[in-house]
C-alpha cells in the first residue's frame, strides 16, 4: 500500500518533470525562431525550406541513424524511470544543470544558424547559393557548433528526465552518432568548399573543444 502511494506520488512528480521540459523546449524554440527571424530571415527559411542537388548517399543512412538516436535518447529516460527504473535519477542540482544545459543547447544551436544561412538538415548543394565558408561566431571554435549545441541540449534533456543509466548510455550513443554524422559532412564539404581543408586546419576542434583535438592529433601521428 505504502509502496503504490509512493510510486503514484513520484509519477506525479515525473509527469510534472515532463511537462516543464516541454514548456522549456517549445518557449525556447518559439523565442529562437523570432531571433533568428530579426536576426538572419534567409536561414530560417533555408533551415525550413530548401533544394539541394549533389546530395551524398551516405547522408541519408547518416541521418536516419542520428534521428533514430535521439529518439532512443529522448524515450530511454521516461522509460527507465517509469518502467525499468534500473538506477537512481539524479538530485535536484544535477537536475538543474540538465535544465541549464538545455538552455545552453538551444542558445548554441540558433546563434549557431543565425551566422550561417546555410544550415540545413541535410547534407547537400543548395541551388541558387552563393555558398561561402562560414568561419566566424561558433565556428571560430568548433568546426559544428550546431552538433554541439544539440548534444548539451540532448544531455541536458536525458540528465532532467533521465537516471543514470540513461544518461551514460544515451550520451554514448548519442556522441557516437553525431561523429559519424560529422564524418559524413565533413567529407562532402572538402570536395565542394575549397577552403574547408584550411579550415580545418584553423579549427582543429570538430565538435567538444579541446576532448576531440587531442583524438584528432593521436589519428595524425
Amino acid at each position: 500500500m505504502i509502496y503504490t502511494i509512493m510510486s503514484q506520488i513520484e509519477n506525479q512528480h515525473y509527469v510534472r518533470d515532463v511537462r516543464l521540459w516541454l514548456a522549456l523546449v517549445y518557449t525556447s524554440i518559439v523565442v529562437g525562431c523570432f531571433y533568428l527571424y530579426r536576426k538572419n530571415s534567409a536561414a530560417l527559411f533555408n533551415r525550413l525550406k530548401f533544394k539541394g542537388t549533389n546530395h551524398p548517399q551516405s547522408d541519408t543512412s547518416s541521418t536516419i541513424v542520428l534521428l533514430a538516436t535521439i529518439m532512443f535518447c529522448v524515450l530511454i529516460g521516461p522509460l527507465d524511470r517509469m518502467i525499468f527504473q534500473c538506477s537512481a535519477s539524479p538530485g535536484a542540482m544535477l537536475k538543474l544543470l540538465g535544465l541549464l544545459m538545455i538552455l545552453i543547447g538551444m542558445t548554441l544551436n540558433f546563434r549557431t544558424l543565425a551566422e550561417n544561412q546555410f544550415a540545413a538538415p541535410t547534407v547537400q548543394f543548395q541551388e541558387g547559393a552563393s555558398h561561402t565558408l562560414i568561419n566566424t561566431g561558433p565556428y571560430k571554435l568548433v568546426r559544428h557548433p550546431m552538433y554541439l549545441g544539440s548534444l548539451v541540449l540532448i544531455l541536458g534533456s536525458m540528465i532532467w528526465l533521465g537516471s543514470y543509466l540513461s544518461i551514460f548510455a544515451g550520451g554514448l550513443c548519442a556522441l557516437a552518432a553525431y561523429s559519424n554524422r560529422i564524418k559524413v559532412e565533413e567529407n562532402f564539404l572538402l570536395k565542394v568548399l575549397p577552403d574547408y581543408a584550411v579550415y580545418m586546419e584553423s579549427v582543429p576542434r570538430k565538435l567538444i573543444p579541446g576532448i576531440v583535438r587531442v583524438c584528432d592529433l593521436s589519428r595524425r601521428y
